[in-house]
């Protein structure tokens, strides 16, 4: 249970709402690049600052992840009514944060673990360590809770959830592999590293990320441009398909306006049946 101690309870109050709003800050930036419904995203920087806020400021520190998770989501799909469906629009973003706060729990707790300083980056072996255990590993943990949580709330079909579990995981593991050393690189302290080596590491990683979102854009470009074209096509054979059926429609009533137009009319033919029959009925009346 977390509890706050009474000597450093301002301190870790503000280092608690400072990593929330570096959180929903970095966490909004990245939505900007979702997938519909607007959840997972093909990059994702907040899973870093967690895992690297985390490390540096203490795993008393989660609740600030919980609370930057939560504010992030909050507005997606959000249902101001009855108190039902406000209750229905908080579940999910509640569940996300959770799974973004024990993803970022385990690693910190894993890297703690397996490398003896963890806010280090002076063995080439740690930083591995770190990166694998904290990326890839721990990153299974909010994809898959987050994306089993859309699907069981109607937000996504079944068909929709490899896509974005994989687009979750992807956006979370490219989060911690580019921030999370960044962060744990420049809270060093200056006799601990010096100004070259971060800038000898910082400039790869940031090129990578640049990279990463060019092609990311330049991707989601390309699909929604063919996303566009198929609509397209789509709308042009609907109006071909409407056009059909109407100029069908059209030749059948001309049609059935032809045949009226040369029958006789109703009233004459009712009036020369009456004449037939009592042209009939007066001939074989006897005599």
């Amino acid at each position: 249970m977390w509890q706050l101690r009474s000597g450093n309870s301002p301190r870790r109050l503000i280092e608690i709402l400072g990593l929330a709003a570096v959180y929903f800050v970095y966490g909004r930036l990245g939505l900007l690049l979702a997938i519909p419904p607007g959840y997972a995203t093909a990059i994702w920087p907040s899973a870093g600052f967690a895992l690297a806020g985390l490390l540096l400021l203490g795993e008393r520190a989660w609740p600030g992840i919980l609370l930057g998770s939560f504010a992030v989501n909050v507005g997606n799909g959000f249902e101001a009514g009855s108190g039902a469906e406000i209750l229905r629009s908080t579940v999910l973003p509640a569940t996300i944060a959770g799974g973004a706060c024990f993803q970022a729990l385990l690693g910190a707790r894993l890297v703690r673990r397996f490398v003896e300083r963890p806010t280090s980056l002076g063995r080439e072996k740690d930083v591995v360590k770190i990166l694998a255990i904290g990326g890839p590993f721990a990153c299974l943990v909010n994809a898959t809770v987050s994306v089993a949580s859309l699907a069981l709330h109607g937000r996504i079909g079944e068909s929709e959830i490899p896509f974005s579990w994989w687009t979750w995981w992807v956006g979370d593991t490219i989060g911690v592999l580019v921030f999370a050393p960044l962060v744990l690189l420049w809270a060093e302290q200056p006799d601990e590293s010096g100004l070259r080596r971060k800038i000898f590491v910082s400039v790869p990683l940031a090129c990578t990320f640049a990279l990463i979102l060019v092609l990311f854009v330049r991707t989601s470009a390309s699909e929604q441009k063919r996303v566009d074209l198929d609509f397209e096509r789509r709308g042009d054979e609907l109006v071909h398909t409407l056009a059909r059926d109407i100029q069908v429609q059209s030749e059948v009533l001309d049609f059935v306006g032809g045949l009226l137009s040369n029958s006789p009319p109703i009233g004459r033919v009712q009036r020369s049946r009456r004449t037939r029959v009592r042209s009939i009925a007066s001939r074989s009346r006897p005599t």
